[in-house]
């Protein structure tokens, strides 16, 4: 009896592989050797404006987000809450929110915390969907966040594609620059000498 089970389950089994084999070269349908994703139309995508890049530490990052989604798709099962994170370049997140999308939008504010130090940052969208695959189609934007409280600068690891941490500071401007001109004051599109 036992053999008939195993007799069984392997014909499903074969079953199984071949019917995947059939629909292979139906268009949508992921490829054997291709990982399992779906076609690119039916993925989303998003996009955020912010009002500006540069900011200081206390202040709120204002932010639109969009779900971009082909029309001719149903708006109704797409993510309903936009994530967004402020990373710093090693990749760790140092402000994070979670937002309501309604009709595919989604805005608010993400506060920058006052502990910040001077340096540049990536502000990363995405929704719970998008996480079930590459952070690559993540939206990133990189910001400039000043902290005038501080003298110190964000300083990041970084890890190669080899494996070895690579250590990255930003060093400050040690001289002051000079600019010195032959004239006091130019005309609008005059050259300067």
């Amino acid at each position: 009896m036992m053999k008939l089970y195993e007799v069984i389950g392997c014909a499903i089994l074969l079953a199984f592989s071949l019917s995947n084999k059939a629909w292979a070269g139906y268009p949508g349908y992921p490829d054997a050797d291709s990982s399992l994703a779906l076609p690119g139309s039916l993925n989303e995508r998003i996009q955020v404006m912010t009002d500006r890049h540069i900011y200081a530490v206390g202040e709120k990052i204002l932010f639109a987000g969009f779900n971009i989604i082909p029309p001719e798709l149903d708006t109704s099962c797409w993510s309903k809450v936009l994530y967004l994170e402020l990373l710093t370049p090693g990749g760790k997140a140092v402000a994070h929110g979670k937002f309501p999308m309604s009709r595919a939008r989604a805005s608010g504010y993400l506060p920058i915390p006052e502990d910040l130090l001077t340096g540049n940052y990536y502000l990363v969208a995405y929704t719970k969907w998008m996480r079930n695959f590459s952070p690559v189609n993540f939206h990133y934007q990189l910001v400039k966040i000043i902290n005038p409280y501080t003298p110190q600068l964000e300083t990041s690891n970084f890890s190669s594609e080899n494996g070895q941490t690579i250590d990255c500071e930003q060093k400050p401007l040690k001289e002051e620059i000079i600019c010195n001109t032959d004239k006091s004051s130019y005309h609008q599109r005059e050259e300067v000498k």
